[in-house]
Formats: C-alpha cells, structure tokens, sequence
C-alpha cells in the first residue's frame, strides 16, 4: 500500500506541480473527506467507491442482573468500493505485479 510521500509524489509528477502545492492539495482532499464525513454526509468519488458513517446503536447484556443496557450509539465507518473503471485498471494492474 503506498505511503502518503509516495502519493504526493505520484501527484507532483502527474500534475506537472511541485511536491509541495501536491502535499497541499491531497492534505486539502483528505480534511474535506474527513470533515464531510464526520458531519453525517456521504461522500462518492466515481470510479474508487463511496465512504459514509452509519451509527451502530450497541446493546450490552449483563448475565448476573438478567437485563440489557444501552450504551451509547458508536459511529462505525463504510466504504463501499464500487467496480469503476479506475479501480478494476488498478486491480488487474496489481494482478500482474
């Protein structure tokens, strides 16, 4: 799995950028994705999947008292990868590596 200095350099020699506005720019596109999602909102990127937070309302039996407690509901986050074009290119790429 890449690092985040071997994506930031990937993004500088693609985008014919330095590695510092490429540092920059994917610090940009990883705040946005962290705070849209921590606000409850879906975010799709076509082609890689869709990341979302669903709450998980958690339940606790205690054996010696014969009764369930709820606890506070935990926030569990899913990405759900979709078969776009870019990630089967990626996949069948690493397949033959």
């Amino acid at each position: 799995m890449p690092r985040k200095a071997e994506l930031v350099k990937v993004i500088a020699d693609e985008s014919g950028i330095s590695k510092k506005d490429a540092a920059a720019a994917f610090n940009a596109f990883v705040s946005y994705i962290s705070e849209t999602v921590k606000h409850g909102k879906t975010v799709s990127i076509p082609g890689l999947g869709r990341i979302t937070v669903t709450p998980h309302p958690r339940e606790v039996r205690i054996p010696y008292a014969a009764r369930t407690v709820r606890l506070r509901e935990k926030n569990i986050q899913r990405t759900v990868k979709r078969s776009g074009d870019a990630l089967k290119m990626f996949t069948d790429t690493y397949k033959k590596l």
